[in-house]
């Protein structure tokens, strides 16, 4: 495993917050430490920006109630200004927005905020985005149109193929030193 630069250092904590941490450690079978490393990652790396950001918190099944509500026309729309809030987002978060900037954001929002799980493969200027979700073919529409409206006008060469719970973006000509 790799070793983490750390810090050791004593804080005082509710009882009552001790014993929930202390609980989900247990239950995972890990320690009390990476219980709260991870808590406090997870406030470093999204809750402390996400609120500056205006952010909300939606279900699955209510996004996905949402998605399934609009046709392909409203999805494009809905898909173009997410793009937009993720190059807003990104200059917010990075202070950059480019390709690997928009991909790191995403991350973020996949990891933290449950939109799924994104993948980057592939070297030099071929690369290869797998986006896995579980909001049904009308999230990989919208997914796909939000990707489509960052590409368009840049140099990077792309095809997206969506399926009912993934979308697959291969791009080439993405710059070096962007982030992918």
């Amino acid at each position: 495993m790799k070793r983490v630069n750390s810090k050791l250092t004593t804080v005082r904590i509710p009882r009552e917050l001790y014993d929930v941490v202390s609980e989900d450690a247990n239950s995972e079978s890990v320690g009390f430490n990476t219980v709260l490393t991870r808590i406090l990652r997870k406030y470093v790396e999204w809750d402390r920006l996400a609120s500056k950001f205006g952010t909300i918190t939606i279900s699955r099944e209510g996004l996905v109630g949402f998605l399934a509500l609009a046709n392909d026309e409203e999805l494009d729309r809905l898909g173009s200004s997410f793009a937009k809030r993720i190059v807003e987002g990104s200059e917010f978060w990075f202070q950059a927005s480019h390709l690997g900037s928009w991909l790191s954001l995403f991350n973020l929002m996949a990891k933290h905020g449950g939109l799924g799980v994104i993948r980057v493969t592939g070297s030099g200027k071929e690369k290869t985005i797998h986006l896995r979700h579980d909001l049904q073919i009308s999230g990989s529409k919208f997914f796909a149109a939000t990707i489509r409206a960052l590409l368009q006008g840049s140099d990077v060469k792309f095809k997206i193929e969506a399926s009912q719970n993934a979308i697959t973006v291969k791009l080439s000509g993405a710059k070096k030193g962007k982030g992918i």
